[in-house]
C-alpha cells in the first residue's frame, strides 16, 4: 500500500544532512565556506584572489587614460561643462586610486562589519537547530493522516531548501562583486557612468546586509516555534521564511529610494548654487 507520508519522511530524512549543511554553512555567516573552520577571510576565496588583481590592473590602466582625456580635454576645449571642473574631478580620481588598489580590505572590511551584526543577532534565537525543526518524528507521523501535519512539515522543508539555496546564490553574487569592486571605483569617476556604480553599491548592500535582517526575522521565528504545539508553530517557523525572503527585495527598493533622493537632491543644489551665482 502506498503511504504518502513514510515517504515524505523518508525524503526529508535523505536530504536533511544536505539542507542543514547550506543554511549552517551559508546563513550563520559569510566566510570562506572552503576553510574547514570557516576562519579564512571572505577575500581568501580563490577565485577572488585569482581573478580581482586583473580586474584591479585593467581598473588602474582605464583610470590613467581617462584621466589623460579629461586634463586634454579641459585644456583644449574653450567650453569644458561644469561637471568635468578640476575642482570635481581631482578629488573623484584620488578617491578612485584608494578604491580600486585598497578594495579586497575593504571589501573585507564591510563584510566584518555584516558579521559582526550577525554575531549579536544570532543569539537572540537561541540554539540554532534546523533539524529539530524539519523533523517528522514528531508532527506528520503522530497525525497518523495527511491531513495538517504532513502538508505544514512538507512545505517547512521546502521552505528551507530554498532559503539555503538563496543563499548559495548570495554567495556567488558577493563573490562576482568582490571581483569587479575595482571596475564599480572605476564607474564613479565619470559623470556619465556614475550610475552604474550607485547600482553596484546599491546591490552590494542589499546582498550583503540582507543576512543579519534575515537572521533577526528567523530569530523572531525560533522564538515562536517554541511556545506553540504543531502544526501551529510550524506555521509561526512558515510565515518567518516567507518574510525572510522578502528582505533583500525591500532593501534593494529602499537603497534605490536612497540613490533617487540623493540624485534629486544634488540637481536641486546645483540649481540653487546657480541661482546664487547669478544673483
Amino acid at each position: 500500500m502506498f503511504d504518502l507520508p513514510s515517504l515524505l519522511e523518508r525524503l526529508v530524512q535523505s536530504n536533511l544532512d544536505v539542507v542543514v549543511g547550506l543554511l549552517n554553512g551559508y546563513l550563520l555567516g559569510t566566510a570562506d565556506v572552503s576553510s574547514p573552520a570557516r576562519l579564512r577571510p571572505f577575500v581568501d576565496i580563490a577565485a577572488i584572489k585569482d581573478v580581482e588583481p586583473y580586474t584591479a590592473l585593467a581598473a588602474d590602466a582605464a583610470l590613467a587614460a581617462i584621466a589623460m582625456w579629461s586634463f586634454y580635454r579641459l585644456m583644449w576645449t574653450h567650453a569644458a561643462p561644469n561637471r568635468y571642473a578640476v575642482q570635481l574631478m581631482l578629488p573623484r580620481f584620488l578617491l578612485a586610486i584608494v578604491l580600486i588598489n585598497y578594495a579586497p580590505p575593504l571589501f573585507q572590511a564591510a563584510v566584518d562589519v555584516n558579521n559582526a551584526l550577525c554575531d549579536a543577532v544570532r543569539p537572540l534565537g537561541g540554539p540554532w537547530d534546523f533539524r529539530s525543526l524539519m523533523g517528522f518524528a514528531d508532527s506528520a507521523l503522530s497525525f497518523n493522516s495527511l491531513g495538517a501535519a504532513l502538508v505544514v512539515s512538507a512545505a517547512l522543508f521546502l521552505g528551507y531548501v530554498v532559503l539555503g539555496f538563496a543563499y548559495v546564490v548570495r554567495y556567488a553574487l558577493l563573490v562576482v562583486l568582490a571581483i569587479t569592486a575595482p571596475i564599480a571605483a572605476l564607474m564613479f569617476v565619470l559623470p556619465e557612468t556614475h550610475k552604474y556604480a550607485r547600482d553596484w553599491a546599491s546591490l552590494f548592500i542589499a546582498t550583503l546586509f540582507m543576512q543579519p535582517l534575515q537572521l533577526l526575522v528567523l530569530a523572531v521565528g525560533f522564538q515562536l516555534e517554541k511556545g506553540g504545539s504543531f502544526p501551529i508553530r510550524h506555521l509561526f517557523a512558515l510565515a518567518t521564511i516567507y518574510i525572510a525572503l522578502k528582505v533583500p527585495g525591500a532593501l534593494h527598493s529602499s537603497s534605490t529610494a536612497g540613490s533617487r533622493a540623493e540624485s534629486t537632491a544634488k540637481r536641486y543644489a546645483t540649481k540653487a548654487m546657480k541661482a546664487l551665482a547669478r544673483a
